[in-house]
């Protein structure tokens, strides 16, 4: 039962597609019209230029992650320096005032911190000293929080009907008084 073998052929799956074919040679002309190209077209002028060969392991990068400006340099080019010898100088100015924006942020933040332990204590808060006039203005506005959540108002007028219905009209209703929306759970204001 020795069958003869068929084998099937192949070629035909094995050759490419045309657009295979289209871009080998579009890819061909290319490069073939690009070497004449290169051969046939004059330079107009050449450019030399003197330079000096230094080794990447002997450059350092001197950066600064904030950067700024430079107010003088005191190195030169090639100069062989010491570990910590100072090589240039930024200008203190942007420096200065990010520095003073943070302390300003760290002193509200102390005041901040003294309210708030305070407040969960239930003592009355002790705030650290003011260092500046920006840590003094943070520590102010910390001990007028308390005082400024809820608005007092004292009627010297007939006219509480009128302030009430204000009031809840622009989503701020008297606490404590039913009549008008304020909720019962808010202190007594006796009005």
């Amino acid at each position: 039962m020795n069958a003869p073998l068929m084998i099937e052929d192949r070629s035909a799956r094995i050759r490419p597609r045309g657009s295979s074919s289209l871009l080998l040679w579009a890819t061909a002309l290319f490069f073939v019209l690009f070497v004449v190209w290169a051969a046939v077209t004059e330079l107009d002028r050449t450019v030399r230029g003197a330079g000096r060969v230094v080794a990447s392991s002997q450059l350092q990068v001197v950066s600064n992650l904030e950067g700024g400006i430079v107010e003088a340099i005191f190195v030169r080019t090639g100069q062989v320096v010491a570990r910590g010898a100072e090589l240039i100088r930024l200008d203190r100015t942007q420096s200065g005032s990010e520095f003073g924006s943070g302390q300003a942020t760290l002193n509200s933040l102390d005041a901040k911190v003294a309210r708030l332990s305070a407040e969960v204590a239930g003592r009355t808060p002790r705030y650290p000293p003011a260092r500046d006039r920006a840590s003094a203005e943070g520590i102010a506005i910390e001990r007028a929080l308390p005082e400024t959540t809820l608005l007092r108002v004292r009627l010297e007028t007939g006219r509480t009907h009128q302030i009430r219905v204000h009031l809840e009209a622009i989503g701020h209703p008297v606490a404590g008084d039913p009549e008008y929306g304020g909720s019962s759970a808010g202190p007594d204001l006796g009005l």
